[in-house]
């Protein structure tokens, strides 16, 4: 977001999101929940598709930022399997982990599909790409051999991540936390020198 206001309002977007689901959710309810005119959110936001578009944005982007520290430790001295485990909880944490609501879930999960696609294909090309780097930072140091698995570390990231995805879809968020836990282990064992 490019300044507090952009924030607040986002931020506000995303509150409504999650409470009154897309369908009910509106500009009125977001100026409301964000303390700014009609006017001052139409400045920042196009229309209901523009507000949970940014507020997906937000969220991804929050999950971008918090990689950063991850990828600066893997080049340092985090093991490859340690770092792909932490980048990974960033981003099977579900996008809408705070619905409490099972069926605003649902019509939230269906419209980011409808409407932000986009944004998550970017958001697992981002991710494949960081695990990409893991993995060839750990074949450069010789702690990890791709060689038995015959993939290079380009395929074995989006292994990995088409894995991490698939675990979103069909796991509770406390199953999905283990289920990648063995998975990595997985990995792990049939790279080890």
């Amino acid at each position: 977001m490019a300044n507090n206001t952009d924030t607040i309002i986002i931020q506000a977007a995303r509150r409504v999101f999650i409470t009154h689901g897309y369908k009910r959710a509106n500009m009125s309810l977001i100026s409301k929940e964000a303390g700014f005119s009609r006017v001052t959110i139409h400045k920042h936001l196009n229309n209901k598709d523009d507000a949970f578009r940014k507020s997906i944005e937000y969220i991804l982007a929050e999950s971008r930022i918090a990689c950063g520290p991850i990828m600066e430790q893997a080049r340092l001295d985090l093991p490859c399997w340690q770092a792909i485990e932490n980048l990974l909880k960033f981003w099977i944490t579900p996008t809408f982990e705070e619905v409490g609501d099972h069926l605003i879930l649902q019509e939230l999960k269906y419209y980011a599909q409808e409407i932000a696609q986009d944004l998550f294909n970017d958001a697992h090309a981002d991710l494949e790409h960081m695990l990409e780097q893991v993995l060839i930072m750990a074949i450069n140091a010789q702690t990890i051999n791709l060689k038995p698995l015959n993939l290079d570390a380009a395929k074995l990231a989006g292994l990995i991540v088409a894995s991490a995805s698939g675990l979103r879809t069909r796991f509770g968020e406390d199953d999905m936390q283990k289920t990648t836990q063995q998975f990595i282990k997985v990995f792990q064992q049939a790279t080890v020198i």
